[in-house]
């Protein structure tokens, strides 16, 4: 059984959890808003999807026939954001848990 300490460090390390997190739901706002820009790629941290977002851009600007490229790259995004959004996550809990000595 769990001492009052043990729930009080959980308790923390939640808490710590909860405020580093990342959000599903502010991801895809992102996406949706600033996809083209990899606005949510960087919100992740995942800054060379966010590089590619932005080269893809510019490339469909100045060579129009490469948008189909930017399509596929932001269909792709829609689905992919889930799983790494998950894993930042899960990379964040584990970091945590490094940190607080679990």
């Amino acid at each position: 059984m769990k001492n009052d300490k043990d729930i009080k460090d959980q308790a923390i390390m939640d808490i710590m959890y909860n405020r580093t997190k990342k959000n599903m739901l502010i991801t895809y706002l992102l996406g949706a808003i600033l996809g083209s820009f990899g606005g949510h790629w960087f919100y992740l941290g995942k800054h060379e999807y966010g590089a590619v977002s932005l080269g893809l851009l510019f490339l469909a600007m100045v060579v129009p026939a490469t948008s189909v490229l930017m399509v596929i790259w932001t269909l792709s995004a829609v689905v992919y954001t889930y799983f790494v959004v998950n894993q930042v996550n899960a990379e964040i809990r584990e970091e945590l848990e490094v940190l607080h000595g679990e």
